[in-house]
């Protein structure tokens, strides 16, 4: 996988532009590929849509390839600093910070729903090409966002004969395990069409199964 220093620099000409040029590209990239998916989108319905060049496209990214990692980076970011803010980080209780992670999420699908229509894509379309970048990048956002949730957490809740790191990887994986169920229930319908009210009721069942399994009685609320 490239570093930091590598893609800085093979971005280097989009870097330098002005922020709000930046963002309408990235945007523009964001809806075209969310909607037409990577195979479909061309890049000519992504700089009649930004409103720029084809040739400064190119300059800027080389090929389509390169532009969408770009974006796909761009909106693994975006998602992650808006869930793992100053707020969910203050919350010493690792499963109310976990579970408020959880929900956020399905809250910014409202406020964000290209982002999230385009990360729906990702996990939807074969893209053979990408696989591997993608997984790899998929990987490295997520241990990156659990190693900041997992951070600072106070530990006395847990009951003393549990292995706490045992626990949160329990957790984990059922966290996970709704996900990849929550993403083959957005194969198939519109994220528009999804019972978040349900699926708030489902999350707060499983915490709720997760404080009595690991948490000491007279520390559950």
């Amino acid at each position: 996988m490239q570093n930091v220093r590598e893609v800085s620099l093979m971005f280097s000409e989009f870097e330098h532009l002005n922020e709000d040029k930046k963002n309408n590209i990235v945007n523009s990239a964001i809806h075209v590929f969310a909607q037409k998916g990577y195979k479909k989108a061309a890049t000519d319905d992504i700089i009649r849509l930004a409103g720029i060049s084809k040739g400064s496209l190119f300059v800027y990214f080389k090929n389509k390839q390169n532009l969408f990692l770009y974006v796909y980076d761009f909106v693994l970011e975006t998602i992650i600093n808006e869930l793992l803010n100053e707020n969910m980080t203050d919350e010493k209780d690792v499963l109310e910070r976990l579970k408020k992670f959880f929900l956020a999420e399905l809250e910014l699908m409202n406020k964000y729903p290209d982002m999230f229509e385009f990360v729906k894509m990702v996990n939807t379309e074969n893209i053979p090409a990408l696989s591997e970048k993608i997984s790899e990048h998929n990987l490295e956002k997520v241990n990156q966002s659990y190693a900041k949730i997992f951070k600072n957490i106070d530990q006395t809740r847990f009951k003393d004969d549990i292995e706490i790191e045992d626990a949160l990887n329990i957790i984990r994986w059922t966290l996970n395990g709704l996900s990849d169920r929550y993403r083959i229930t957005c194969k198939q319908i519109p994220l528009s069409q999804l019972d978040f009210g349900l699926t708030k009721e489902e999350v707060n069942r499983y915490f709720r199964l997760f404080q009595k399994l690991f948490y000491k009685i007279e520390r559950i609320d």
